[in-house]
């Protein structure tokens, strides 16, 4: 018997997949959807063990802290895009050159196409939205995670959520073929943000 309960997790799970996507219904089986609630420390490790390399610096944020990086946005729309589970930020040296999120990327019966419109064919990727208007700079997201320490000449962000696992580990995967086809590591640093605490206190209703 359903309770009430558990009819408010549903349909709260629809309602944040409608209002995550701006293209098309994530669906849990091509998406690789898993419940906030589940995620835990093992989960965590098994997706960066899973991706490699060893070289990419990773971390979680706290709930605290990814609210203070959605702050960031300038205004309503901006912060709709800063509140997106799964984000690519490319930056030379502050500046913000490039920017993607799931909700721009193409959805497809098999996962999401992170190369629409052909945008990582060059690096950095085409923008997904027109990066003049995005003032967003790494300096201002340094002073939130002071574990993000760029010291070469492209930073690359990811943040990502287990809660979309799949659709995480195609951007992280485009972002690796994108530096491997295009520029040295020695040029590029990729920070990897995991931020399944804002999402897991989100279905909590925090």
């Amino acid at each position: 018997m359903l309770t009430l309960k558990m009819i408010h997790r549903y349909l709260l799970t629809v309602l944040v997949f409608a209002w995550l996507s701006g293209c098309s219904l994530l669906l849990k089986n091509n998406y690789g959807y898993n419940e906030p609630s589940d995620y835990n420390e093992a989960e965590y490790d098994e997706f960066i063990s899973a991706i490699g390399p060893t070289e990419m610096k990773h971390f979680k944020s706290s709930d605290y802290q990814y609210k203070q990086f959605i702050e960031l946005g300038s205004d309503s729309a901006r912060k709709k895009d800063l509140n997106q589970p799964v984000q690519i930020l490319y930056f030379h040296d502050s500046k913000l050159l490039s920017y993607h999120a799931n909700c721009y990327a193409k959805g497809t019966l098999s996962g999401i196409d992170w190369n629409y419109e052909n945008r990582f064919d060059q690096f950095p990727p085409a923008s997904a939205i027109e990066s003049s208007l995005f003032d967003l700079s790494l300096l201002e997201i340094t002073n939130i995670y002071d574990r993000i320490t760029p010291t070469k000449k492209y930073t690359v962000l990811v943040f990502w959520s287990w809660m979309l696992e799949g659709v995480s580990k195609d951007a992280i995967s485009s972002v690796l073929d994108n530096r491997t086809d295009n520029v040295s590591e020695e040029n590029c640093e990729i920070f990897l943000i995991n931020t399944d605490d804002y999402w897991r206190e989100k279905f909590n209703g925090n």
